[in-house]
């Protein structure tokens, strides 16, 4: 059967009820570079696809490792500070230890570090009539005294000194040296030791003067030293021992 085909709209009638000739005529008309475009553009949109899963994957699984990496800096943040704890006790622990023996090996050389104090001031201090208070004697200080202006904590500073002595000059009169003891003198002993002696002075009407003894000496306290007219008594090593 032969078919005229008088126009364009003859032409779409004839493949709209032969669809076969549609597809001989796209193959006639198109490359194979564009007959195969739909394959190639679906594959594109599947690796696509693909491609965006990979990428949540990742994507979850970073935001997996943050979380983990931020637990593991907080828990090491937990134990930095744990440790750090314990390092400052064993060191407050240790420097307590330390001025303990610092305190006991004072006491132990008090007659020659008060006879090197007295020389070094120039105080002619009678040795002879030394004595050193005990705790209840340091207290004994505090009765009827006036206190008016002192602070407890200044008061159980005081109960605290680490060595009061009490002593005669070759005049006669009584005089007190106060000190304080550490293994490292530091700013603390120099100004423990002036207020302590003030409070002496305050509380008997006598002559005290301040001490620090210890090791060694932090330069920082020169200046209180030398201001407050501290004098500091160098221990030996051997001076601590038990």
């Amino acid at each position: 059967m032969t078919t005229t085909i008088r126009n364009f709209e003859d032409l779409l009638r004839l493949l709209d009820d032969n669809p076969e000739y549609v597809e001989g005529l796209r193959a006639r008309l198109l490359t194979a570079e564009l007959l195969d475009l739909p394959a190639k553009v679906e594959r594109l949109v599947a690796a696509q696809d693909e491609l965006s899963a990979t990428v949540a994957r990742l994507v979850e699984s970073h935001d997996e490792f943050r979380a983990e990496v931020a637990e593991f800096v907080r828990a090491t943040d937990r134990r930095l500070d744990a440790l750090e704890r314990r390092l400052g006790n064993l060191h407050d622990d240790f420097r307590h230890f330390r001025s303990n023996y610092a305190e006991n090996g004072l006491r132990n050389k008090h007659m020659g570090a008060i006879f090197l104090f007295s020389r070094a001031k120039g105080l002619r201090l009678d040795i002879a009539t030394l004595e050193m208070l005990a705790g209840d004697e340091i207290a004994r200080l505090l009765a009827g005294a006036d206190m008016s202006g002192i602070d407890e904590d200044e008061l159980k500073s005081f109960l605290d000194t680490d060595l009061v002595v009490r002593c005669r000059n070759l005049d006669g009169e009584v005089c007190y040296v106060v000190a304080e003891a550490s293994y490292t003198c530091d700013l603390r002993d120099t100004r423990r030791a002036a207020l302590h002696a003030d409070m002496v002075r305050r509380f008997t009407g006598n002559a005290a003067y301040p001490m620090i003894a210890g090791v060694r000496k932090d330069l920082r306290i020169e200046r209180d030293a030398d201001a407050a007219s501290i004098y500091c008594y160098a221990m030996d090593e051997d001076d601590l021992r038990p």
